[in-house]
C-alpha cells in the first residue's frame, strides 16, 4: 500500500529559500545568450521583415493563499516585471511583423495552447501591454477584424527585443548607396496602457480583473526604465498615468534617437569576421555560426534604425568597401555553416527521422542566400563576391529547395533548376553541379507523375509526395 501523501509546508521555508523560489518559478523562462545551434542561427539572419514572435512562460508557482501570491508578485516587480504583447494579425500575414527575433529569446507557444494555460484570474500577471499593429490602410473597423495574439513575456525580455528592433525600417525598394536613404519608420504604435483593457465582443471589458490604474509608485516603477529602452520611437503613447509630467519626460525621452560610431560598428563586423574564418578553418561549424550571428545582429540592428543608418552614411558608411566585404563572408560562412549541418542532417535523417528540423534548416538556408543582399542595399557599398562563390550560393540555393519540397512534402518548381543553371553558368563543366541538374530535372518530372497520379485516386487515400515517392520508386531521398 503506497504511504500517504506528505503535505509539504512550504511557508515554514527561510524567507531566503522562498524568494528563490518565487524567482526561479516566475523568471526561470528569462532569456539566455546562445549558442544558437545551427538552424537558429540561419533563421535569425534570414528574416527580411521585423518580426514578433509567440512568447509564453512555463510559471508553475502555486499561488495558493494571500501571503504566497504578495511575495510572489513582489519578486515579480522587483526582478522582471512582466508584460503583454498584442499582436493584431492581418490579412495578408507577411505584412506582419513577425520575425528578426533570435529564436533563442523565444518560449515557443502555439496560441491556443497558451490559452489552455490555468491562471488566476485576480493574479495581475499583466502589468504593463505593449500593443504592436499593423500600419494598415484599411478602414479601421476592416483592420480590426484579424485576431489578437496575447503573448506573456519578461519585461526584461521585452526591452532587450525592442531595442534589438530599433523599431525603424527601410523600404525594400531603395535609392542607389550614393544617394540619401529614405526615411522610412517601422509601422509600430507602442500603448503603454497602466490600466490595461481590450474589446472583446464589441463591449470594452477589463482585461485579467484589473479594474483599476496602477499607484503611483507603481507606475513610476513601471516607467523607470523605459525612455533608455524604447529610444528612437515615433509613434509612443502612455495612456492612465496619473503623473503627467513624468509621462510626458518619458515620450520626449523616448523620441531621442540612438547613437553609434562607423568605428565601433566596423570594429565589431571585422572582429567577428575574423573569428568566425578562424572556427570554420577549425572545423567547428557551430562556434562558426554563432559568430556570424552575433556580428549579423548589429548589422540588423542598423538595417531596421533610419536614425542609425542616417548616422553613420553621414560618417561615410557608404564607402567602406571592406565593410561590405566581411558583412558578405558572415553571410557567406553562415551559409556554409548552415549547408554542412543540413548535410550531417540528411546523413542520419533515418535513425532520427526529424522531417520538420531537416526542413526548417533548409528552409532558413533559402531564405538566408535568398535575400542577403538586398539586407545591406543602400547604406553600404556593392561588393561583388568571386565567382566561384556565386557559383557555390547558387548551389546551396538549389540544393536548400529540393530538401525544403522533399521534407516539407510540397511539389517542386522551376526556381530550382535555375538556381543550378545559373551555378553551371559560371562555373561550367563542375560535376558537383551537372549531377544537383540532374536531380533537379529528375524532380520536375516526377510533379509531373505526380500530378497524374493524384487525379486518379479519391482524396480520401491522398498521400503526400514524399510517401507516393517513397512507393513508387522505392528508393530514398539522396542529398
Amino acid at each position: 500500500m503506497p504511504e500517504p501523501y506528505q503535505h509539504f509546508n512550504f511557508l515554514g521555508l527561510p524567507r531566503e529559500i522562498r524568494d528563490a523560489v518565487y524567482e526561479y518559478a516566475l523568471c526561470s523562462f528569462s532569456h539566455r545568450r546562445g549558442p544558437y545551434d545551427i538552424t537558429q542561427c540561419a533563421g535569425l539572419c534570414s528574416w527580411t521583415d521585423v518580426q514578433i514572435c509567440h512568447f509564453t512562460g512555463d510559471l508553475n508557482l502555486l499561488l495558493v493563499n494571500k501571503q504566497i501570491h504578495n511575495e510572489g508578485y513582489k519578486i515579480m516587480l522587483e526582478r522582471n516585471l512582466f508584460v503583454l504583447v498584442q499582436i493584431h494579425d492581418s490579412t495578408d500575414e507577411h505584412l506582419m511583423i513577425r520575425g528578426h527575433l533570435p529564436p533563442v529569446f523565444a518560449l515557443y507557444s502555439a496560441y491556443q495552447d497558451e490559452r489552455e494555460q490555468v491562471r488566476p484570474e485576480s493574479f495581475p500577471w499583466h502589468t504593463m501591454r505593449i500593443r504592436l499593429n499593423e500600419k494598415n490602410t484599411t478602414p479601421e473597423e476592416m483592420a480590426m477584424n484579424g485576431e489578437y495574439n496575447d503573448i506573456v513575456m519578461l519585461l526584461e525580455d521585452c526591452m532587450d527585443i525592442l531595442k534589438r528592433f530599433e523599431l525603424h525600417i527601410t523600404d525594400e525598394k531603395l535609392p542607389d548607396p550614393n544617394e540619401r536613404l529614405l526615411s522610412m519608420r517601422l509601422p509600430i504604435k507602442v500603448v503603454v496602457d497602466l490600466n490595461p483593457k481590450r474589446k472583446e465582443c464589441n463591449r470594452e471589458t477589463s482585461y485579467m480583473n484589473i479594474r483599476n490604474s496602477h499607484s503611483d509608485i507603481e507606475q513610476k516603477k513601471l516607467l523607470k526604465h523605459i525612455g533608455d529602452t524604447f529610444r528612437g520611437y515615433d509613434h509612443f503613447e502612455i495612456r492612465n498615468c496619473d503623473d503627467k509630467v513624468l509621462a510626458t519626460e518619458v515620450v520626449q525621452q523616448v523620441s531621442k534617437d540612438p547613437a553609434i560610431s562607423l568605428a565601433f560598428f566596423q570594429a565589431h563586423i571585422e572582429r567577428h569576421a575574423h573569428s568566425s574564418e578562424a572556427s570554420w578553418n577549425q572545423g567547428n561549424i557551430v562556434e562558426c555560426a554563432n559568430f556570424c550571428t552575433e556580428g549579423l545582429e548589429l548589422v540588423h540592428c542598423v538595417r531596421f534604425s533610419a536614425p542609425l543608418t542616417y548616422q553613420l552614411c553621414d560618417q561615410g558608411l557608404q564607402n567602406c568597401f571592406h565593410t561590405s566585404q566581411f558583412i558578405h563572408r558572415l553571410y557567406y560562412l553562415l551559409a556554409r555553416c548552415t549547408f554542412a549541418h543540413l548535410s550531417k542532417l540528411m546523413d542520419k535523417r533515418i535513425e532520427e527521422d526529424n522531417y520538420q528540423y531537416i526542413g526548417d534548416t533548409a528552409h532558413a538556408l533559402f531564405d538566408l542566400l535568398k535575400t542577403h543582399r538586398k539586407r545591406v542595399h543602400g547604406f553600404l557599398s556593392h561588393y561583388d563576391p568571386p565567382i566561384h562563390e556565386k557559383a557555390e550560393i547558387n548551389y546551396m540555393k538549389a540544393k536548400a529547395l529540393r530538401v525544403e519540397w522533399e521534407f516539407y512534402s510540397m511539389r517542386p518548381w522551376g526556381e530550382m533548376l535555375r538556381c543550378i543553371e545559373d551555378a553551371k553558368r559560371l562555373q561550367p563543366g563542375d560535376p558537383i553541379y551537372e549531377e544537383e541538374e540532374r536531380k533537379a530535372k529528375l524532380w520536375l518530372g516526377e510533379n509531373a507523375r505526380y500530378n497524374v497520379w493524384v487525379r486518379t485516386i479519391d482524396w480520401e487515400g491522398y498521400q503526400t509526395m514524399r510517401y507516393w515517392r517513397m512507393e513508387i520508386d522505392k528508393s530514398v531521398f539522396e542529398f
